[in-house]
């Protein structure tokens, strides 16, 4: 039987909808699925701190810092034997030497949980540092038993996600071939980060938080050779960047984090295509590594002024920070690289030249730390 009145309330949850989803975009808060332009939507959201008000922000900042550090094994005190002592006590120290570093925004790596990421935020803005005004996870124990990755950011995260390696790979493990897709990942998900530079509600920047296989002897399920591994990580970046750089190319993209292994590698130059000479840069599509800023990395003359882990008294750059060719002179991005380095806090993160690590130090890795500038 025909009931003209049932129409009534279907244009009504219309217009509802559309006032909530004005409402959302007036404040620079996205919905769960805008801005999710790339091939991936099994991908898991979980949310950013709420963020602030709209402010009219002027001009973005002459200078942008993002950095990356790999903490080792920032657990909370349930999660092992530390005790909560022990575990303020970290988060104290780390929060001094974040502060020092003062970043805009910088990727974790090795976080237990998203609590961490938020005491971690509020120990650095009491050591004098950076108001980080939202916090980013993507969780790792779900598919690989390893730590999360996180992000804290100045600015306003308009949406985040965890990108699961779901990338086709064939492989060897010690039963015989191995075939690694979405239903067998083994491997640390991808955190991405949509930016608010402006604080108008549009994305400025894309951020992809990587914490890759490292070189250490695999468990019987995985790959013989863990290069395999990071080549499959390596691929699915890739492709991020290339989605990106095809449906939104006007927006820059940056990759950091711990990807074990060297610029050199297969991974990073071949699979990523990172390239180390700044002169290569043509496109908003090509992809360069920031150590290549520097004469002596690209002559391979390696100490604790140029790289960021030691392994048996070797040098090497296992952290990275991988920028799109937005960032080339006169590019998309407004914004050029001008330096790299690694962080020692004056020395307070070595101990007799090495890495400090924990439980009385601090880490195995040191923080890198790049320096942009606004381009004339």
């Amino acid at each position: 039987m025909h009931r003209p009145h049932q129409a009534r309330p279907r244009r009504v949850k219309i217009i509802a909808l559309f006032i909530v989803t004005l409402f959302l975009t007036l404040i620079g808060c996205a919905p769960p699925d805008q801005g999710a332009l790339v091939p991936y939507f099994d991908a898991q959201i979980h949310d950013a701190a709420p963020p602030r008000p709209l402010i009219d922000a002027g001009p973005p900042p002459e200078t942008l810092i993002v950095a990356s550090y790999n903490l080792e094994q920032m657990f909370l005190p349930e999660v092992e034997t530390w005790s909560i002592q022990h575990y303020r006590e970290r988060i104290d120290k780390f929060g001094v030497i974040l502060a020092q570093i003062n970043a805009d925004i910088i990727g974790l790596l090795e976080i237990d949980d998203r609590r961490v990421l938020v005491d971690l935020a509020e120990a650095t803005r009491a050591a004098g540092g950076p108001d980080y005004r939202a916090v980013a996870l993507a969780p790792g124990k779900e598919t690989s038993g390893g730590l999360d990755v996180g992000l804290l950011s100045r600015f306003p995260i308009l949406l985040n996600r965890s990108r699961a390696i779901t990338w086709p790979y064939d492989c060897v493990n010690q039963f015989g071939p191995l075939h690694l897709d979405e239903d067998n990942p083994f491997a640390r998900p991808i955190l991405q980060a949509n930016l608010d530079l402006n604080e108008d509600g549009a994305v400025d920047l894309v951020v992809f938080v990587n914490h890759w296989k490292s070189k250490a002897p695999p468990s019987e399920y995985r790959c013989v050779n863990t290069e395999d591994d990071r080549r499959r990580a390596a691929l699915q970046l890739r492709d991020l960047f290339d989605a990106w750089a095809t449906q939104t190319p006007s927006v820059p993209l940056i990759a950091l984090g711990d990807f074990n292994c060297g610029e050199l590698e297969a991974p990073l130059r071949d699979d990523l295509g990172a390239a180390l000479v700044p002169a290569s840069i043509t496109d908003h599509a090509d992809v360069f590594n920031a150590w290549g800023l520097r004469v002596d990395v690209q002559a391979q003359r390696n100490g604790v002024d140029n790289s960021s882990y030691n392994y048996l008294g070797r040098w090497s750059r296992l952290d990275h920070i991988i920028l799109s060719g937005h960032f080339r002179p006169g590019g998309e991005a407004g914004y050029v690289p001008t330096a790299i380095a690694p962080f020692t806090a004056d020395g307070a993160l070595l101990r007799e030249g090495v890495p400090y690590r924990q439980p009385s130090g601090y880490s195995d890795h040191l923080p890198v730390r790049l320096t942009l500038r606004r381009a004339d």
